[in-house]
């Protein structure tokens, strides 16, 4: 049976090979500019080389320039070839990545004898090894925070089109079971080929409009780590009667502030950037009220209402389906009820009350 490591390899070839496919069919790529970049992919592929090894090998078979003979900027300056392959393997490698990471927890998903380090499963096996006690692990759990903060920074290249096409290409192939994703999956790949991957230095309000992204990733990601946690306590021999709190993880994000020295860093600004968070935390909640409303055939209107005209705060509105019928029927997803913008020159600022 082929190695995990194989396996992976071989999904990744067949995604490959669909962005190839994409990329020959799409407006304004020529044969020369396909074959060149699979030619670089064969060569990178025989022996795992290196980002700046295919670069070379790109110089050296444009200009084609003899043993030892340098290239100058000059003569790959402009070159509009070079510069369409540079740029498609660029976004194949950043693929490949993505790819990569997915498979692999899909793999450790699949078989718990496949497990690595920085997996729940993995701690768990390690911890009973060691002799700690359920009453013990309990302990633990019930005085541990998760933090985390999120960051973003205007030297950043990857342009905010480029990544949202590539985040939403990565939840595609992570869900690529059905077959109808592949009509999603070669669409988006259509679209991470037409998008330039780098932009100008990011303005604050891209900067936002990047960490926007992350926060939905985030706030979706939440229910999926808590089962995770769940599913592994429960392969665990002993903490399958783990309690685990609401509230495991504190997130923060950065991204709204950037005082340090930035001179378009104002109070207006800030203000301003923290409202679009407080308006885009609201949508997540709403969108999963109506979820629930769906499942449960109750009418959300009034929550809904009262979250977006600032009646009821986040806070309110998870004890009020907290305190409903329906509370313990559904799993809650506190990811964002106190998320905390943070700057290193700035107080923290909490939005429990959003």
């Amino acid at each position: 049976m082929p190695s995990i490591s194989d396996q992976i390899e071989e999904i990744n070839k067949r995604f490959v090979q669909i962005y190839i496919n994409q990329l020959a069919e799409s407006e304004g790529a020529s044969e020369e500019e396909v074959g060149m970049l699979t030619e670089i992919l064969n060569f990178q592929a025989s022996d795992e080389r290196s980002f700046e090894d295919c670069v070379r090998f790109m110089k050296d078979r444009i200009f084609r320039k003899s043993a030892g003979e340098k290239i100058s900027f000059k003569d790959f300056k402009g070159n509009v070839l070079l510069a369409k392959v540079m740029s498609n393997l660029a976004k194949i490698n950043d693929l490949s990545r993505r790819i990569r990471i997915i498979a692999n927890q899909q793999f450790v998903d699949q078989d718990f004898s496949k497990t690595i380090a920085d997996s729940p499963e993995y701690v768990f096996n390690v911890f009973k090894k060691e002799g700690v006690s359920l009453k013990d692990m309990q302990s633990f759990i019930d005085n541990v925070t998760v933090s985390t903060a999120t960051t973003s920074h205007p030297t950043n290249p990857a342009s905010v089109e480029y990544t949202k096409s590539a985040m939403e290409l990565a939840g595609a192939i992570a869900d690529f079971s059905s077959s109808h994703r592949l009509d999603f999956v070669q669409e988006k790949m259509r679209e991470i080929i037409a998008k330039p991957m780098t932009a100008e230095k990011k303005t604050q309000q891209k900067e936002v409009e990047e960490g926007l992204l992350y926060l939905k990733s985030i706030y979706h990601s939440v229910p999926f780590a808590y089962g995770d946690l769940r599913k592994a306590a429960d392969k665990s021999l002993g903490y399958g009667r783990l309690n685990f709190p609401e509230k495991l993880f504190n997130f923060a994000v950065w991204i709204t502030g950037d005082g340090d020295g930035n001179p378009n860093s104002t109070e207006e600004t800030l203000r301003y950037n923290i409202a679009e968070f407080r308006k885009a935390i609201k949508e997540l909640y709403c969108e999963d009220l109506a979820k629930i409303a769906q499942n449960f055939k109750f009418d959300p209107t009034a929550l809904i209402n009262g979250l977006q005209d600032g009646s009821l705060s986040t806070k309110d509105f998870i004890k009020t389906l907290n305190d409903s019928k329906i509370a313990g029927q559904y799993e809650l997803n506190y990811a964002l009820d106190d998320l905390i913008i943070t700057d290193c020159s700035l107080n923290r600022l909490t939005l429990k009350n959003i």
